[in-house]
């Protein structure tokens, strides 16, 4: 059910995996990673300080896509968001790779 889920949050938000351009401020692959990095780790306020960003930084996380999906995650039981987060970030290297390949 997770990854069933989790493959319709990555279609109905697909644009987080397209080539960005200079205008377009959405979360790299790396800042995805970082983030299943620290829910995996536990950190209870990953989530939180993506949700409610601070930092100039953080711009990319308030991406309507972005966002999107950050709200889906947060409204999920914290074992389960994990899962989650996993299966969706497993999708956008495949996806990245064919937006180049065909861009």
């Amino acid at each position: 059910m997770v990854g069933y889920e989790a493959q319709q949050w990555f279609t109905a938000h697909r644009l987080l995996a397209k080539l960005r351009s200079a205008d377009d401020h959405k979360p790299s692959l790396s800042q995805w990673l970082d983030l299943v990095g620290e829910l995996e780790a536990d950190n209870t306020n990953a989530l939180t300080r993506c949700l409610h960003p601070t930092t100039a930084g953080s711009k990319s996380r308030k991406h309507e896509d972005a966002k999107s999906t950050l709200h889906k995650l947060d409204r999920i039981h914290t074992p389960e968001r994990t899962l989650h987060a996993c299966f969706f970030v497993r999708r956008l290297p495949a996806e990245m790779h064919a937006s180049r390949r065909d861009g």
